[in-house]
């Protein structure tokens, strides 16, 4: 009974870690820019890139990737007043089209 217990006290601690160190802790590669280009930081985040800070908003003026505009990289038709013409990061047969909810 006693090892039973240990076991599933060692497997909760595990899952645990591994939860709490999970992607909630890096930062979107996006976000990922030299701080002055942060309009405001995110409270948590962790960029691979020394120097880099996780922006929870990017300055008007460095908003190139899809991402910033609320867009997503598509290859199908999208409607054209949801193109996000300042996106710079789509590939050559997609546009950003901007994604919206009812």
């Amino acid at each position: 009974m006693k090892s039973s217990i240990l076991c599933l006290t060692l497997i909760l601690t595990l899952v645990v870690f591994i939860g709490s160190t999970g992607a909630e802790d890096q930062c979107a590669s996006h976000n990922c820019l030299p701080p002055n280009q942060c309009k405001s930081f995110a409270q948590y985040g962790n960029c691979p890139t020394r120097g880099h800070s996780c922006c929870k908003e990017v300055r008007p003026e460095f908003r190139k990737a899809c991402r910033h505009f609320g867009g997503e990289c598509v290859t199908h038709q999208c409607n054209q007043r949801l193109i996000a013409r300042q996106a710079l990061d789509c590939g050559a047969n997609e546009v950003c089209c901007i994604l919206i909810t009812k």
